[in-house]
């Protein structure tokens, strides 16, 4: 007796199982969905690093700040409006424009 294989039931089953590879694929946690989860978590990578460089940058600041007398100097100059007898400071009617760090800036000459 020879035995063989029924292409019909063999060619059902298959096409079965590429109808539901076809429905897992383009379904709703599909390829699609994949590829906008990737260009989220992109996207958030660019944010972090972002705000990693922002941080930074503040902790720079901070550590002059509590360490460099002439830029304690400097800031206390320029938030209290004070000048050195050899300075000259502008001062223009427009808001000032406000820095990196949220603070305020002023225009002066001969720092």
């Amino acid at each position: 007796m020879k035995k063989y294989v029924r292409p019909l039931p063999f060619l059902v089953v298959l096409a079965a199982l590429v109808a539901y590879g076809g429905l897992v694929l383009r379904g709703p946690q599909g390829l699609g969905d994949l590829a906008e989860k990737r260009a989220a978590a992109d996207r958030l990578e660019r944010s972090n690093a972002e705000l990693e460089r922002a941080n930074k940058e503040k902790a720079e600041r901070i550590q002059k700040l509590t360490n460099d007398r002439s830029t304690i100097e400097i800031e206390i100059r320029k938030r209290l409006g004070m000048k050195k007898p050899d300075e000259t400071l502008f001062e223009s009617s427009s808001p000032a424009p406000t820095g990196t760090d949220g603070s305020t800036t002023r225009d002066s000459v001969n720092p």
